[in-house]
């Protein structure tokens, strides 16, 4: 490809203007489809995320469905219980029929998301008898099955029920659509096993698929014997074969306007919307399809800054927390006492959970389905207690992390590290929520609400606790009544946070999800507040709940896995009573955490002295630290683990095995780098004897190996050392030191292999200072070796391992012919400064041609 077609080509993909204009031309056939294929008659529903560009919110439904394409790439097929979207089944049911909208980027005519998943949803292999009569797809499978074991077979198959599977033929291979078959009756068991709320179809599910090039449109019957499912594709085909009607013109301010369309443009908006979100566009579509080419990048930069304001001003301009010992009002209705809770807190409609009888809620805006918090209206209810979830960034090492902040008499913040970021802080930040939360609803009996909280929350807090350190006169009982802080609107990211805090509390505090029982608050027995034993299960039982409730909301797999970690091991229930010898460990009185003997007021953590921490290793390993106070428990060393599991999932043990992985991937690249090279090499033109020539293939491949390995290990042994030394932090020049430290000591002597390394690395390094073809970040950095702004991503993240990006053509062009040039210069004039591997082929290559003796010389033996 050349030059000026690539950077062409990037242009066109990335340019805001051609994704805009792509967008509406899309957008437009959506609505093509809807009024004037079908007048109307099916809802338009948006498949999360992509799909919610090409829907006009003032055309389409609010319904919430996410298909996502994972779950039908090849060999890849799922049906995910945390994607469900029995929610959307029964909506499409009552509606009859859905258009569903989604799109695709360039190379294929359908997302994975519409050609498989949905049918993956529905599809289902032909009935086999009476008790199979509804299996038409996944969902009615399994509703089936459920009916089966509650004996309920009695209804006769109606002859009409249509069992056929439906995939698009000229997308999904028989071979594929054979596969996915085969699965289903694993997939539609795993669903009626789960604690989801089955919906109750009366018709089989189908699905219609529709794309621009689409000639005839399905003909679907005013009452047909099925809820049609219609499957839209938005965007025009680009690619070879496509007989699709590419737009590439448009109007702007009076005028005909030429654009590269740009197929399945709303993807990745990320990477080239410049914060420009659907809503946004669509509520501007006018003023942003207006303008010139090179006005619409400032007029995007200020919608989006006037929009955050906007928010920010609606947030500001609730009404704070109305917290207090308010009296619970009766209710007979099932909307929540807002005189107890707050109006606006009443607004991010409070949803009791797991059930609306419980003792927990949370704010986290509407749940898909109709729910209520019940318990501020039942008589047993004394108060309502607060919790603002507040992210934060991994606390430095040197920093004694306090989870519990209080704000207010009934509010408290929580400081909630990213699981992906900070393991163990996260791990510890839960034990430490549902320690509180657990005392919370012993000792006064109250309610507990989750909301999201804001950074003024955090600083609010952290003035009144160094007020409160100040003047050590002052006690909890002091502090305000309300706050004027008020709470951030509940979005994706809140729900993302809370729900796997919820998941916790739920599952560790068993009392809290059933309002009658209630320790007695003057007891000293924790018996009904002991987390039972807990199984993946009954995990995945109580996280399906939640997600139906609120299915954008799904949790990352890191906090999910923290959760998980937390509820079956640390968390559990011991199985031995507690050591005394460990309590008498914890025993020590030291000074309050906040300056109060208030016993509220979570403590600060004793500290062990060096017979403690002996006692501590002869405990039994069959104890669990859970049954220990939560200071002892996460100061004190833990027993040696029972299995190399225990061991390499351990957080605490993750520097040192990095260095051990480190030095084990060293060993393995460094052998298979090198043996073929002097395998190949070795044959090709040594004249050694045979013992001689395996010799030195071993001894070069154990010698690349072992100087990889001692470089890896060694770099990360420095990398770990300053990272202690500055506080937990890494610094941008971090790296630097490390591999050119590690570089001296292992690379510095001058060995034949040595030298070839160094060359392999040098080589790299220089042609990473060219200039790049094109840019993926909405940001590029002003000089190729700017470092990345901080927070630094993690090493396994995206961000920290990018897709390569070649250089641009004329840049690279140049520095080739500089380095022949250069290299047969030196050749000529200076050989004997020439690396002595590249000397010998080069020798081959121009000075052996030039000598011969005969013909067998001259065209099969070099000499």
């Amino acid at each position: 490809m050349s030059e000026a077609k690539a950077i062409r080509k990037h242009s066109a993909q990335h340019d805001l203007f051609n994704r805009l204009h792509s967008v509406a031309s899309d957008v437009r056939f959506v609505q093509t489809v809807a009024a004037g294929w079908y007048g109307g008659r099916f809802d338009v529903v948006a498949n999360q995320r992509c799909g919610t560009w090409y829907c006009d919110p003032s055309s389409s439904s609010t319904a919430y469905a996410y298909f996502k394409s994972t779950d039908g790439h090849t060999n890849n097929w799922n049906f995910n219980l945390r994607r469900s979207n029995l929610p959307f089944a029964q909506y499409a049911e009552d509606r009859g029929g859905v258009i569903l909208v989604d799109s695709t980027r360039r190379g294929k005519r359908m997302p994975d998301a519409l050609s498989k998943t949905v049918p993956i949803w529905r599809v289902l292999p032909k009935a086999r008898s009476r008790a199979d009569w509804r299996r038409c797809a996944v969902i009615n499978l399994a509703i089936s099955l459920r009916r089966s074991k509650a004996s309920d077979a009695s209804e006769h198959p109606p002859s009409e029920w249509d069992t056929t599977p439906y995939l698009p033929p000229n997308i999904v291979s028989p071979s594929e659509q054979s596969q996915i078959t085969s699965r289903l009756q694993a997939w539609a068991e795993a669903l009626e096993a789960s604690a989801l709320p089955l919906p109750t179809l009366q018709k089989p599910l189908r699905p219609f698929f529709l794309h621009p090039s689409t000639s005839v449109p399905p003909t679907i019957p005013s009452d047909p014997p099925f809820t049609p499912i219609l499957c839209l594709s938005a965007s025009r085909w680009v690619g070879k074969g496509s007989m699709d009607e590419i737009p590439s013109v448009t109007r702007v301010a009076g005028g005909t306007v030429g654009f590269e369309y740009v197929q399945g443009a709303g993807d990745d908006d990320e990477l080239w919307g410049r914060g420009l979100k659907p809503g946004l566009f669509h509520s501007n579509k006018e003023q942003l399809l207006s303008v010139d080419r090179d006005d619409l990048p400032d007029l995007v930069d200020e919608l989006v800054t006037g929009a955050k304001a906007d928010a920010l001003t609606h947030a500001m301009g609730g009404m704070s927390l109305a917290t207090g010992d308010s009296e619970c009002i009766p209710e007979t209705s099932a909307t929540t006492s807002s005189s107890l809770i707050g109006s606006y807190v009443s607004d991010l409609h409070p949803t009791g959970v797991p059930g609306p009888s419980s003792r927990l809620a949370l704010a986290i805006g509407p749940p898909i389905s109709p729910s209520a918090w019940l318990f501020p209206s039942s008589p047993s209810c004394s108060a309502i207690h607060y919790v603002r979830v507040v992210p934060i960034d991994k606390p430095s090492k040197h920093e004694t992390p306090q989870w519990i902040l209080p704000l207010t008499r009934d509010t408290s913040v929580f400081l909630c590290p990213l699981a992906k970021s900070d393991l163990k802080g996260y791990t510890h930040s839960v034990a430490a929520l549902v320690d509180h939360v657990r005392r919370l609803v012993r000792d006064r009996s109250s309610g507990v609400m989750l909301c999201p909280g804001g950074k003024a929350d955090l600083e609010s807090a952290r003035r009144r606790q160094q007020q409160q350190q100040l003047d050590t006169a002052k006690s909890p009982a002091t502090l305000p009544e309300t706050t004027n802080s008020p709470l951030p609107p509940a979005d994706v990211d809140s729900r993302k946070l809370i729900l796997p805090l919820a998941l916790a509390l739920v599952l560790a505090i068993p009392s809290i999800s059933q309002p009658d029982l209630q320790p007695d608050s003057d007891s000293n027995s924790e018996e009904d507040d002991e987390m039972p034993e807990t199984t993946k299960a009954e995990i995945a039982d109580v996280l399906h709940g939640l997600v139906s409730l609120w299915p954008d909301g799904n949790p990352p797999r890191a906090a999910l896995k923290r959760v998980n970690q937390y509820l079956m091991s640390e968390g559990g229930q011991p199985e031995h009573p507690p050591d005394q010898r460990l309590l008498d460990a914890s025993s020590h009185h030291h000074p309050p955490l906040y300056g109060t003997s208030n016993p509220d007021q979570p403590r600060r953590a004793p500290k062990l002295h060096q017979h403690h921490v002996l006692r501590v290793a002869e405990l039994s390993p069959q104890v669990r630290l859970s049954s220990y106070p939560a200071p002892c428990r996460d100061l004190v060393l833990r027993p040696l683990p029972l299995s190399t599991n225990t061991l390499t999932s351990s957080p605490a043990n993750h520097d040192l095995l990095a260095i051990v992985k480190g030095a084990r991937n060293g060993l393995v690249y460094g052998a298979k780098i090198r043996f073929p090279h002097a395998l190949v090499m070795t044959f090709l033109f040594s004249h050694k004897p045979l013992h001689s020539k395996i010799r030195n293939i071993f001894t070069a491949t154990r010698t690349h190996a072992l100087n990889l390995a001692k470089f890896v290990s060694i770099y990360k042994v420095l990398l770990l050392l300053q990272r202690k030394l500055n506080g937990g932090k890494e610094r941008d020049l971090d790296t630097f030191i490390a591999g050119g430290l590690g570089g001296w000591w292992v690379f510095g002597e001058a060995t034949a292999i040595n030298e070839q390394i160094v060359l392999y690395v040098l080589s790299r390094t220089l042609l990473s200072l060219l200039p790049r073809l094109y840019t993926t970040s909405p940001h590029p950095p002003s000089y190729p070796f700017q470092p990345l702004p901080h927070p630094l991503p993690a090493l396994t993240s995206p961000e920290a391992n990018p897709r390569p990006i070649p250089p641009a053509p004329l840049p690279f062009g140049v520095v080739a012919a500089l380095a022949w040039a250069g290299v047969m210069y030196m050749f000529r004039h200076r050989g004997e400064r020439i690396q002595p591997g590249m000397g010998n082929s080069m020798r081959y290559l121009y000075h052996d041609s030039e000598t011969w003796k005969d013909l067998r010389t001259l065209l099969w033996h070099n000499k």
